[in-house]
């Protein structure tokens, strides 16, 4: 007998799924911007991403999510979309088998990441893959929490973007989420990235602001990731910091925004 969330999910699937071909067979996660379920049939395996309730307020857009991650699945470095619907915020790509890696993992193989990313960030960028706006972000963020001193971060976030700005690069289609466990090492041992929510067209260095911050990584590990990625020179330790002092301001709002995280931690 399937769950609540399961069968919802089963509905769900029938709206892109209209031969019937998948399963849910169970869910890999939960959370307030989305719920992903995995998926078996005829062919392999599945994912079923399920948009909710804060995925509008977070910006988050399946079709250029599912756009991005095309684009990427065509330069080895994503799961292929399988079939998209916007309007109901569902997507459903691939499985993509391999293990996710640990924060151990991921410190083994920063210059196979760092050559991995240059090859995703070397992508044309389409004109639909979005903008970013770090201090529309910010201010986005800080509506939804509604408190002071959340505003008071977001202003914060739009001097620091102020800054950076001026010279921050030309956008590359980023991956925005670039923790440990949505990178996963396949047989080949070749690197893929997964969960594609916060894909958007974005300077590199908030790709390495993400990776720096949410993997824990030192100065020296990001030289080894940045060596890998760039030539000497091309990426500054200093801008690296404006970048990863203003994601860390962003993260702030983002974890306040989250309904699951302890209410005690929330600004009044």
């Amino acid at each position: 007998m399937l769950d609540v969330d399961l069968q919802a999910a089963q509905q769900a699937l029938a709206q892109l799924d209209r031969d019937g071909e998948w399963q849910v067979t169970r869910t890999l996660s939960r959370g307030a911007t989305r719920r992903t379920f995995l998926l078996t049939g005829s062919c392999g395996k599945a994912v079923l991403r399920v948009s909710g309730s804060l995925a509008d307020a977070f910006g988050l857009e399946p079709d250029r999510e599912a756009a991005l991650m095309q684009m990427a699945h065509a330069a080895g470095i994503a799961p292929a979309v399988i079939a998209v619907d916007a309007a109901a915020g569902l997507l459903l790509t691939q499985f993509v088998p391999g293990k996710p890696l640990t924060s151990r993992q991921i410190r083994q193989c920063l210059p196979q990441l760092g050559q991995t990313l240059a090859g995703l960030h070397a992508l044309a960028v389409p004109a639909d893959a979005g903008t970013f706006d770090a201090a529309e972000i910010a201010h986005g963020y800080a509506v939804h929490i509604g408190s002071q001193v959340a505003a008071r971060v977001a202003n914060e976030v739009a001097a620091a973007w102020r800054q950076i700005a001026r010279d921050a690069g030309a956008p590359v289609i980023c991956h925005g989420d670039l923790h440990a466990g949505n990178v996963i090492r396949g047989g080949d041992g070749r690197l893929a990235f997964v969960d594609w929510d916060y894909a958007r067209a974005a300077p590199a260095g908030m790709e390495f602001a993400v990776l720096q911050c949410d993997n824990d990584l030192s100065s020296s590990e990001m030289t080894q990731l940045t060596a890998a990625y760039a030539p000497p020179g091309r990426l500054s330790p200093a801008r690296l910091d404006d970048w990863l002092n203003m994601y860390k301001l962003l993260k702030k709002l983002w974890l306040w925004a989250e309904p699951d995280r302890c209410s005690s931690n929330r600004p009044q």
